[in-house]
């Protein structure tokens, strides 16, 4: 194949999207494929790789066109649909959309308009189900997903995890000091303040470990504030329940300082009700810090049978693993093991073979 062209609104090496995006433009390269990226206009940045799309949208009949089209969709965009119905070989890489009904709780009507955008996202999608030579969910969760709407070819590739980063020795020491040294125990979370990550329940596992075992802890949060409104109401469920002040928000964490997190914490606690794959699980095994999970979306998907995986929003059962934790050794050892197997299988080394196993075979496809 001679070109092959990725399109996805935003492209950005600091969030997981953006990261796999650029990270399967590099493989292309490194396999003498010629790859470029689109994003939209306002997103296009003069003297970087990114291309405006509105320049892809504006082919002629005499313009050469990709080999491949890749069109990563993860939330409602016009663009996508329009570029859809060009001709040639199209891929879509299913990303997840959040469901709608995450954001009509009552108290949240300021985010309304989030509702009807995911409402109309997963329509969108459907729209498109007939549009593509090949369907790609990230997880085995959004690949069943996309068959339920009618989409055909459909396979699993996972995105691409940093895990050597987050593997390797290198730490901030002033900030795993300054964490070690305000709490004999530590949690974290990481992901956006939004209501289907169920950030209330991970304080809910805070509260009961100071109710069971005493207040040496901290949790620590880490991730962006998407509506201000929704964000002091976990500081005020937090005060409700007695544990403000074991709190530590970090928001756009370095990734250096996001390792350091990981390492220093006694477990990766997530209550989240709706994932399409959570990159930082893959992280937190990479950095050697047990994952306790609720299954929820695609969470058991990526976790496979490592960490301790939860039905459910038992926050009584997690706040007893992390006090397990900290306290054997021996427990921890073995979790850590088996989850750096688990993160094994995300190396960027198997998921760029897998992608270009996948795009020879399409190529070659009559």
């Amino acid at each position: 194949m001679s070109k092959v062209i990725q399109y996805h609104p935003s492209i950005l090496d600091a969030d997981a999207i953006g990261y796999s995006i650029a990270s399967l433009h590099a493989v292309l390269r490194e396999a003498g494929i010629d790859s470029e990226l689109y994003c939209a206009d306002e997103n296009a940045r003069p003297f970087t790789e990114l291309k405006p799309v509105s320049a892809l949208l504006n082919l002629t009949a005499q313009d050469q066109p990709p080999d491949t089209l890749i069109i990563h969709y993860s939330f409602y965009d016009d663009t996508a649909l329009r570029l859809a119905q060009l001709p040639g070989r199209k891929i879509i890489v299913y990303h997840n959309i959040t469901p709608g009904h995450f954001f009509e709780r009552p108290g949240m009507e300021q985010m309304a308009w989030l509702s009807h955008a995911c409402h109309g996202a997963r329509a969108q999608l459907a729209q498109m189900h007939q549009m593509f030579d090949l369907s790609i969910g990230v997880s085995d969760y959004n690949a069943l997903e996309l068959r339920q709407l009618g989409f055909s070819n459909v396979t699993t590739i996972p995105v691409f995890v940093n895990t050597a980063f987050f593997s390797a020795d290198m730490l901030d020491m002033a900030t795993f000091n300054a964490i070690r040294g305000k709490a004999a125990t530590n949690i974290a979370f990481v992901g956006r303040f939004v209501p289907n990550k169920a950030i209330e329940d991970v304080i809910g596992v805070l509260a009961q470990y100071k109710r069971m075992f005493g207040a040496h802890i901290n949790l620590h949060l880490i991730g962006k504030i998407w509506d201000q409104p929704y964000y002091s109401s976990l500081l005020a469920h937090a005060a409700q329940h007695g544990v403000l002040d074991l709190i530590r928000t970090h928001i756009a964490l370095e990734p250096i300082k996001l390792k350091t997190v990981f390492a220093a914490a006694d477990a990766f606690v997530s209550m989240s009700q709706h994932e399409g794959f959570m990159v930082p699980v893959i992280e937190a095994f990479a950095a050697g810090c047990p994952v306790i999970a609720r299954n929820a979306g695609a969470v058991g998907d990526t976790m496979g049978d490592a960490g301790f995986l939860l039905p459910d929003a038992d926050t009584q059962t997690a706040a007893a693993l992390v006090r397990m934790l900290s306290l054997d050794s021996g427990l921890r050892e073995r979790v850590i093991a088996g989850q750096r197997r688990r993160a094994f299988h995300f190396r960027t080394e198997n998921t760029a073979r897998l992608w270009l196993k996948t795009l020879h075979a399409a190529h070659t496809a009559p």
